[in-house]
């Protein structure tokens, strides 16, 4: 394969050019979630469609999220039509009727437990455990119902990146960091953990980092502020 950048549209099957979520998975084939086209799978250089069966076409059409858990299975957030999982033995879905608080799912994560965790747009951070939804809010403490992406670290805590700042939830406790804590901005769109000690956020003003270690003393109420 040659370097530089390779272009994936039209050409290639995929009947949009506005890509909303990308993943690949652990037999290294790409997904692709389209912004009012559908999910897409790669097979070989093409991409085909992949039917979420979802009762309303409109449902289908708008791909928020995509991600793999560890048993290979597929998740797919959409705007419309709650969460799907894809597994070998079928097609599972998750919406309003299964409990679930919001039909725009923006972010999914499985965690060390089992736990399968719905950040949502507008109902807040759902968690299926046990074949049970149950959720929280800005009342049980989260910065913002609009939940944007989650990360689970090597501790096992679970970070939560919200249009109002960054929770913290362990142990089924949050924690919210805001502004007023040292965050550069409140919308938290991204989280990543570099292996070195620091944390990377995205957010609407740009990239930041912060060290674990102060970042989990703001949290832990024994310092006010990041620096």
């Amino acid at each position: 394969a040659g370097r530089g950048i390779s272009r994936l549209g039209t050409e290639s099957g995929l009947p949009s050019q506005t890509i909303s979520a990308v993943w690949e998975d652990r037999q290294r084939t790409l997904w692709v979630g389209t912004w009012g086209e559908g999910l897409f799978r790669q097979n070989g250089e093409r991409f085909e469609p992949v039917k979420l069966g979802l009762s309303l076409p409109e449902q289908d059409s708008f791909i928020r999220a995509i991600y793999e858990d560890a048993q290979g299975q597929i998740w797919v957030g959409t705007r419309l039509g709650g969460a799907v999982c894809l597994a070998a033995s079928g097609v599972k879905r998750y919406d309003s009727s299964m409990g679930l608080e919001h039909s725009d799912v923006q972010a999914i994560l499985r965690d060390h437990s089992g736990a399968v965790w719905f950040g949502t747009g507008g109902g807040g951070l759902s968690c299926l455990r046990e074949g049970k939804l149950t959720t929280l809010r800005a009342s049980d403490g989260l910065p913002s119902d609009f939940v944007r992406v989650l990360y689970e670290d090597e501790s096992q805590t679970l970070w939560v990146g919200t249009a109002g700042g960054l929770a913290r939830v362990r142990n089924g406790r949050v924690v919210a960091l805001r502004m007023a804590q040292g965050l550069p901005d409140n919308f938290i769109s991204q989280i990543l953990k570099d292996g070195r000690g620091n944390f990377w956020f995205g957010c609407n003003r740009g990239i930041f980092r912060v060290v674990d270690q102060e970042l989990e003393r703001v949290a832990d109420g024994a310092v006010p502020v990041m620096h």
